[in-house]
């Protein structure tokens, strides 16, 4: 993914194997990465990664997000934006979330006070935490209007909800499958 924190996730659906990057790029053909996680049976993995002690005995987060939350989950793809429905909760990034965090996060980049630059409708303090999961009303009345892709994430918010997963600049950003490198828009 463009952006600083290039997010990248490869799938091998034969083997059930999935592996995350943080700061992912490619360089001569060969890619490189800072950070990740590689999960040896995705169909199952319980979708975040515990804190782990290294060497030191220091803790030490794995995966491709600041929460620990895999990268892979709540990412809405080609084939259930096409179908009309998303059959699981969204995974959301926010602008200034808190440093706290709440299970399943293991972690926050967010920040600690409110800061000053903050626009005026984000004037919560501290900020709501990463880890946080939150649903839309089942009384909402999603827009007619609206275009396909909007109405399919607005319902699966309201069925499933939707978890702050990380940290952005400068708004709201939803996770969706990336499908350039196949030669799709």
């Amino acid at each position: 993914a463009k952006g600083s924190d290039g997010h990248a996730f490869v799938h091998d659906g034969v083997d059930g194997v999935g592996l995350e990057l943080y700061r992912a790029v490619r360089q001569n053909g060969e890619l490189y990465a800072d950070w990740g996680a590689i999960i040896t049976d995705l169909p199952n993995h319980k979708g975040f990664f515990d804190m782990q002690k290294n060497s030191n005995g220091d803790n030490e987060r794995w995966g491709a997000r600041a929460t620990g939350l895999c990268a892979w989950g709540g990412v809405a793809t080609k084939e259930e934006i096409a179908s009309g429905m998303i059959p699981h909760a969204i995974a959301m990034a926010l602008p200034y979330p808190s440093k706290k965090f709440v299970a399943p996060a293991i972690a926050s980049d967010g920040f600690a006070t409110m800061q000053t630059w903050m626009p005026l409708w984000m004037s919560w303090n501290p900020g709501i935490p990463e880890g946080q999961r939150f649903r839309l009303k089942a009384s909402y009345a999603i827009p007619t209007t609206a275009c396909q892709f909007v109405r399919v994430v607005l319902k699966a918010m309201q069925d499933y909800g939707f978890w702050i997963v990380d940290r952005t600049t400068d708004r709201i950003g939803l996770y969706c499958e990336d499908r350039k490198q196949f030669g799709e828009a």
